[in-house]
């Protein structure tokens, strides 16, 4: 399988799964990719997520640019304004479940853009990240829409107009990346922060990741009342009452996602 999927205490893991051509991806991994996404979106059970890729060199380089250049994955004409693969796309960047990106090695061209879906991004110390797309004589599409919303507008440009590579430690200076770990430690990282998100109530943790997605996308006071009413309607919630009802018993709340 071009993509590995595992469900285990509440955690989605998601592992690109072709080592011997550094994790690319050609059509059958991305649809693996956004079915498994469509999937852990929708299941109850599933409170965070977990991407990360297999082998020591690799999170994902990108695009195969050897199927690219056969013609696999170029949308036609038609295509363009409504094709398949930009609605699971969509889909994916609307995931209201925290996403956990484990970047081990390259992380480069579509590899990075994927990783940029990632809520909380942790880097080996081997991680190499890019946007090489304007080198090979491409434009970089969802990746310029993707970089600007989380570094700042001089480092996206520098690295969507030069084509260049940083390393981990760049990457965590511009706050590309969260934190870099070494390589053995980073799956494990990924989990721990994944198990601390899993301990608070999902309803809340999905609320508030979705608030913040509002805040960018619309005006202020549209999105404030927005938020206010969804405050309110999690108010009906079991594990609202459950958060307090811990606290004055001294005991770790319980959480059901109801």
């Amino acid at each position: 399988m071009t993509l590995l999927v595992d469900k285990k205490d509440r955690i989605g893991y998601l592992t690109f799964n072709r080592p011997e051509v550094l994790n690319a991806l050609d059509n059958e991994t991305l649809q693996s990719l956004w079915n498994a996404w469509a999937d852990f979106g929708d299941d109850p059970d599933i409170w965070a997520i977990v991407m990360t890729g297999s082998g020591e060199r690799a999170f994902s380089v990108g695009r195969d640019l050897k199927k690219f250049k056969d013609g696999e994955g170029i949308p036609q004409i038609h295509e363009i304004f409504e094709s398949f693969h930009n609605f699971t796309l969509a889909q994916a960047v609307k995931m209201f479940k925290p996403v956990i990106a484990a970047v081990n090695g390259y992380a480069l061209g579509w590899g990075l853009t994927i990783a940029l879906l990632g809520d909380i991004r942790i880097a080996s110390e081997n991680a190499t990240f890019g946007f090489p797309e304007v080198t090979h004589g491409m434009p970089t599409a969802v990746g310029s829409l993707l970089l600007p919303r989380s570094i700042s507008w001089c480092h996206s440009m520098q690295l969507l107009l030069t084509g260049e590579t940083i390393d981990a430690q760049e990457a965590y200076r511009i706050g590309l990346v969260n934190k870099v770990v070494t390589k053995p430690a980073l799956l494990s990282c990924a989990e721990e922060t994944a198990r601390k998100i899993c301990g608070n109530a999902p309803l809340a943790v999905k609320a508030t990741k979705r608030i913040a997605r509002m805040g960018l996308e619309m005006p202020f006071e549209y999105a404030r009342q927005s938020a206010e009413l969804m405050r309110y309607i999690l108010k009906q919630s079991e594990d609202v009452k459950e958060g307090p009802g811990a606290f004055a018993e001294k005991r770790k709340p319980v959480y059901k996602g109801r």
